[in-house]
């Protein structure tokens, strides 16, 4: 019984802290005032019972799958830090996938590097991260 109530307070604690970095980025952070980010959800209590209802667990990441919509029940998922880590690194990409084959043909033709950075308005430090398997390694 004892467990049970320390992890439910642990639990407690997470809820409390996600509703506050939710509301903390909606009043603060300039890319979500600029996109008009709200909390949908209407109060903690309301919060807390999605919450609860999709298993959230330490580690977890609040995520909304529409980056322009608000964060609500349709909106919000958590998932753990390496899935939120993956689609945020995506989400921030400035090459698409097509833009990625064409810079690692355009470097089988021997165009250089340099070249291609000014061509594509990336550094030269991003093409040769793309042809080295650091960066886009997933766009085949």
């Amino acid at each position: 019984m004892v467990i049970q109530t320390e992890k439910m307070e642990e639990v407690e604690k997470l809820i409390k802290r996600k509703w506050s970095q939710m509301h903390y980025r909606v009043n603060n952070q300039k890319s979500y005032i600029k996109k008009g980010i709200r909390v949908d959800f209407d109060d903690f209590n309301d919060f807390r019972q999605y919450a609860l209802s999709k298993d959230i667990k330490k580690g977890f990441h609040c995520h909304r799958p529409d980056r322009y919509k608000n964060y609500s029940r349709d909106n919000l998922e958590f998932i753990s830090a390496d899935a939120h880590r993956r689609i945020t690194a995506k989400e921030k990409r400035k090459l698409s996938d097509n833009d990625v084959r064409c810079i690692r043909d355009m470097a089988l033709f021997r165009v250089t590097q340099r070249k291609i950075a000014a061509q594509f308005h990336v550094s030269q430090a991003t093409i040769w991260k793309i042809l080295n398997g650091l960066a886009y390694a997933d766009v085949l």
